[in-house]
């Protein structure tokens, strides 16, 4: 697996937008999907293209490029920048329901926690204890909304009422993540397909794909 970084002002179904190049420059790229390894500034793991966000500036079209969705900077055009997972082979795991009620009953209440899938196809349970922790869930293929401390909804004691929401939810995610490669938040389920609906549908992409 291998990462880009494409920038666009808004995802549209032809995903027009840009992608960075090895000459540090950024050249329109209509489908994020694609890559040309040759050209493109590939990164090994998401943490680098994070890094390389961070400490360089964005120039679009001669135009420094605003990420930080302030609409404070009047002179900089505002864009979002992203992440984009490129497989060389299928994921490693498929998550699966029993996976997720034994990572929920395993986690710290005390703390509120995020729920992700990560790139290989396994679920984890992040506590936020410092803002270190909040910037690791950035780093992740699916990322279920954050259960906040307190409530019961993660621990021995809860009762996963909601299991199977939460699972039909980072499933459509996941399908979603495999299909486009980009991470995706998730807070609700579109109900489109069942859960063994959307497996078949994952099996049959992981053929199509590798």
């Amino acid at each position: 697996m291998f990462f880009t970084i494409e920038a666009y002002k808004e995802l549209t179904q032809e995903c027009m937008g840009y992608r960075l190049k090895k000459d540090g420059n950024w050249y329109p790229q209509k489908c994020f999907d694609k890559c040309n390894t040759e050209l493109d500034m590939i990164f090994e793991k998401h943490e680098e293209a994070k890094i390389w966000l961070k400490n360089n500036e964005i120039i679009i079209n001669k135009r420094n490029i605003d990420t930080t969705l302030s609409d404070s900077i009047n002179t900089k055009e505002v864009y979002i920048c992203e992440i984009m997972a490129h497989r060389l082979i299928k994921p490693n795991h498929q998550f699966t329901k029993q996976e997720l009620k034994e990572i929920i009953l395993s986690g710290d209440d005390i703390y509120n926690n995020s729920l992700i899938i990560d790139f290989d196809g396994y679920p984890k349970l992040i506590k936020w204890i410092n803002s270190e922790d909040i910037r690791c869930t950035q780093n992740y293929a699916v990322r279920y909304e954050t259960f906040a401390a307190g409530r019961g909804d993660v621990g021995i004691l809860s009762n996963l009422y909601y299991i199977n929401q939460i699972y039909v939810s980072l499933l459509e995610a996941w399908l979603e993540h495999l299909k486009t490669g980009r991470s995706i938040y998730t807070d609700y389920t579109e109900n489109k397909l069942n859960s063994n609906e959307i497996l078949n549908t994952v099996s049959k992409l992981h053929i199509a794909l590798f």
